[in-house]
């Protein structure tokens, strides 16, 4: 399509020369809202999950003031994932780039439903991991992923991962 770029002076009284330069239009991802939010497949118990490539680029924020972490981190922009629980324990991954400060949160009755998890704890470039149990095999749950740092990160790009766990990780459950 085509787009147009307004460019104005701001001063009524002074003409001034003006230089536009490196303008990047970025599109917002599939997953950018709920609604689209992109489908993990969970893997099986004892297989390595191939993680899901995600990026915040041209991402909006969809749930203004829903943090799960700290007030001063209000989410800039967020994408959304989604994934059908194959057991009753899930184990979540989002490996963030090195300049990103990944959150992810996770819902278990719609989109910005009731949040059952938030996962903030590896910093800047940090992995971000959790285990959640008592799910409903069978039931949808989504995942939001965004940045805990205020403003845009030189790198938002991150890989998240839902993978089960082996059923003999406790000791309860140990192959004799």
């Amino acid at each position: 399509g085509t787009y147009f770029l307004k460019i104005t002076n701001y001063s009524t009284t002074v003409a001034a020369n003006m230089n536009l330069s490196n303008v990047c239009i970025n599109y917002a991802p599939s997953n950018n809202d709920c609604a689209g939010s992109a489908i993990i497949t969970p893997s099986a118990s004892c297989v390595a999950g191939t993680p899901l490539a995600g990026t915040l680029v041209g991402a909006s924020q969809s749930l203004v003031g829903a943090p799960c972490t700290a007030p001063s981190n209000t989410p800039i922009q967020d994408v959304w994932y989604n994934f059908t629980a194959t057991n009753s324990t899930q184990v979540i991954t989002v490996v963030p780039s090195g300049t990103l400060n990944a959150v992810f949160q996770v819902y278990s009755t719609s989109c910005g439903g009731t949040s059952i998890n938030c996962t903030d704890a590896g910093g800047i470039g940090g992995t971000e991991t959790t285990t959640l149990t008592g799910l409903s095999v069978g039931s949808t749950y989504w995942i939001r992923v965004y940045s805990a740092s205020i403003g845009v990160p030189a790198t938002p790009t991150f890989t998240i991962v839902v993978e089960s766990p082996p059923s003999n990780d406790n000791c309860v459950n140990a192959i004799s």
